[in-house]
């Protein structure tokens, strides 16, 4: 099972991780790491081209948001969330380059089986 979100709720990180080891599956976190500016830029470049609903809901939460850099405070508790979680893979993300953030991660191959590995997710921030 793939998660492909940012999960801010650790107690939620650790059922899945449960299950996981109740079922015998392998369970890998990893978190998808870039710069706190660029992730700010890519956010506001897919909310000004959003074509699809999920992006333009993203969009408008923020713009709703009574925080004054949501996309900073959203990058900051995820590397606080990270800084609790030191077994997650952290894999530098290649903007606009899918194929390469992906052979970074195939590149990193330890071994993690049920039961070995402490509670995790797959995470990632707006990139």
């Amino acid at each position: 099972m793939i998660v492909p979100q940012f999960l801010g709720r650790p107690e939620f990180i650790d059922e899945l991780s449960l299950l996981a080891l109740d079922v015998g599956a392998r369970f890998v976190e990893i978190a998808l790491m870039i710069d706190r500016d660029l992730a700010q830029d890519a956010f506001d470049e897919r909310s000004a081209t959003a074509r699809d609903q999920t992006r333009r809901d993203a969009a408008a939460l923020v713009e709703r948001s009574q925080a004054d850099n949501a996309i900073g405070e959203t990058f900051d508790r995820y590397e606080a969330l990270l800084e609790q979680r030191p077994l997650s893979r952290r894999i530098e993300v290649t903007r606009g380059n899918i194929e390469g953030t992906s052979r970074e991660h195939r590149r990193d191959r330890s071994p993690c089986r049920a039961g070995t590995h402490r509670p995790a997710t797959l995470t990632s921030v707006p990139g």
